[in-house]
């Protein structure tokens, strides 16, 4: 898995547990690193994007990530 795609996995459950009970305002991975589907997003779905990305990157400097290329 690529460091970017770990990261926007941890994003995406951050959501999930701070979403209102609505599982229709939690962003998948997909939804993260698409920039593209940012402009659509609600006020409230971007507050809760920004609120999981603050908290992750709150530990993040503790997170070491290693990646391997597969030959």
């Amino acid at each position: 898995m690529a460091r970017s795609e770990f990261m926007a996995k941890s994003i995406s459950r951050l959501t999930l547990l701070h979403c209102d009970g609505t599982t229709g305002n939690a962003k998948t991975a997909r939804a993260i690193t698409d920039g593209k589907r940012h402009e659509r997003y609600s006020p409230k779905e971007r507050d809760l994007l920004t609120k999981a990305m603050v908290e992750y990157y709150g530990y993040a400097d503790h997170i070491y990530i290693h990646e391997e290329l597969a030959i």
